[in-house]
């Protein structure tokens, strides 16, 4: 489900392994990034066994803020985030270890750089 509108059903017998599409759509939420699928609440994997109806939810965490102000996220951040990984601009002479606290690291691989710009702008 995205929000309250359902986005496609499934039928798979209990006890059978699910497989979430990789094309599955869990939609965009402007300022947000999506963290994983849910079921009753609870993070579930790509590839499951199913045991009862359920209902896969997406959840979401919102995008760090780069720049401290009171204005949500917004491609301004992007760009600072940009200019870090150019070592240019405010940022520029942050460690990556600096940039990783601030919540910058978006695919979680422990560096930030291009992808997690990329990440970000498509999220703002």
């Amino acid at each position: 489900m995205n929000g309250n509108k359902e986005l496609d059903r499934y039928s798979v017998e209990s006890g059978n392994v699910f497989r979430i599409p990789e094309n599955f759509d869990h939609s965009y939420k402007r300022g947000y990034l999506f963290e994983c699928w849910t079921s009753n609440g609870k993070p579930v994997g790509n590839v499951f066994v199913v045991n009862k109806n359920f209902t896969l939810r997406a959840q979401y965490k919102a995008l760090p803020k780069l720049i401290e102000d009171d204005k949500p996220a917004s491609i301004r951040d992007v760009i600072v985030l940009l200019q870090y990984t150019s070592k240019v601009g405010v940022f520029g002479n942050l460690s990556n270890e600096e940039m990783v606290a601030k919540g910058a690291d978006l695919d979680g691989d422990g560096k930030v750089d291009i992808v997690d710009v990329i990440i970000y702008l498509k999220s703002v």
